[in-house]
């Protein structure tokens, strides 16, 4: 849904280009440093310093803003970057997903760690409806949880983790349900769109 604001969020990108373009790292090294950074939040999350992890997640969700921002500033975009940039995402979703899954144990309907995959699966498919539309030449954007909606409930369930553990599970539920709304949303618009162009 934030990708609506897209103009206000592109004046912020190219504040954050202009001031992050000024270190010595490329903007593949900042995807590559979101990964590790996330690795460092799935092993304070699985120690349960969730304090610490949710600093450590808000620097890898950030450093994912800075290696758009910097190509961008540098006029160094490349499809090899766009490439590597919506791996690395990917892998960040999931390893502090899996994180949460090991360290969850509540239940409100299904357990939280089943919800956790429910999550995880309709993470997968709101990505895979997009890239299945550009294989076919179709272009879909949007959906009620992009990339930027499932990062803030990752942070806001980690948050939970920390303060009401007991209720961590409606949080997960609730971003399970939402993010499986969005592929099919997506894949709406990709049949739409098929049908116009043939």
């Amino acid at each position: 849904m934030l990708y609506k604001r897209r103009e206000k969020i592109k004046k912020i990108n190219e504040k954050v280009g202009a001031i992050f373009s000024k270190l010595p790292m490329s903007p593949d090294a900042w995807s590559v440093f979101s990964v590790v950074i996330a690795v460092a939040c799935a092993y304070t999350i699985y120690k349960q310093y969730f304090a610490v992890a949710l600093i450590f997640f808000a620097v890898s969700a950030f450093s994912d803003v800075i290696d758009g921002a910097v190509a961008r500033w540098r006029k160094r975009a490349t499809k090899r970057g766009a490439y590597l940039d919506t791996i690395a995402d990917r892998y960040v979703e999931f390893i502090v997903l899996f994180a949460i899954y090991l360290v969850s144990d509540s239940v409100f309907f299904l357990s939280a760690r089943e919800w956790i995959v429910l999550v995880i699966f309709g993470s997968i498919m709101t990505t895979y409806a997009k890239a299945a539309g550009a294989e076919k030449g179709v272009e879909i954007c949007g959906g009620i949880m992009g990339r930027a909606e499932r990062l803030a409930f990752i942070f806001m369930i980690i948050l939970s983790l920390w303060i009401f553990p007991e209720y961590s599970v409606y949080l997960i539920a609730l971003m399970a349900v939402l993010v499986n709304i969005s592929p099919v949303q997506r894949i709406m618009m990709g049949l739409k769109d098929a049908k116009s162009v043939n």
